[in-house]
């Protein structure tokens, strides 16, 4: 039997159900995607926020070092300057007198 072509309204009826199946292939594609960036986005904000977070802790680590030698460094400088101004108060010293 041979096929008769298809009549007009036949045709058109044919091409509006095609052009229904790909705008609803079209819409649930482009709502998967738009799944697949919201949980990119998601990830990447994590990403950073972690980061921050590990930066932040390490600047924070670094500036409690910083002081702490800075801290000591004053302590020693104290100590040095006492024991200057002590041996100083005391007079010269037995080896300077010694050696005269």
């Amino acid at each position: 039997m041979l096929l008769a072509p298809k009549s007009g309204a036949e045709t058109q009826q044919e091409l509006k159900e095609r052009a229904r199946r790909l705008r609803e292939r079209a819409e649930e594609k482009a709502g998967e995607l738009q799944e697949t960036l919201q949980e990119a986005l998601t990830e990447g904000r994590r990403q950073v926020e972690e980061r921050y977070d590990t930066a932040k802790r390490t600047v924070s680590e670094g500036r409690r070092r910083a002081r702490h030698a800075v801290d000591a460094g004053r302590k020693a400088a104290h100590a040095a300057r006492s024991e200057m101004e002590e041996r100083m108060a005391e007079g010269p010293s037995e080896t300077a007198e010694e050696s005269a």
